[in-house]
């Protein structure tokens, strides 16, 4: 299932950006962070897994950018 796969991203590393490839403030949230060297995993719910997005709204309640 995808939640345990989800807690399992996060809990695992210090930062988390679930992304759309093509989000223009996703981009700019990566690209700070990398020029700020922190460390953080980008799950591209775009690509990687749809499933995501469901957990992201079931989990913590929050509406995604589209």
């Amino acid at each position: 299932m995808a939640l345990p796969k989800a807690k399992e991203v996060v809990s695992s590393n210090p930062g988390v950006v679930f992304s759309k490839s093509y989000c223009s403030y996703c981009v700019s949230v990566k690209k700070l962070l990398t020029e700020l060297g922190a460390s953080f995993k980008a799950i591209e719910l775009d690509t990687e897994s749809f499933h995501f997005l469901k957990v992201m709204g079931v989990r913590f309640n929050q509406r995604l950018l589209s």
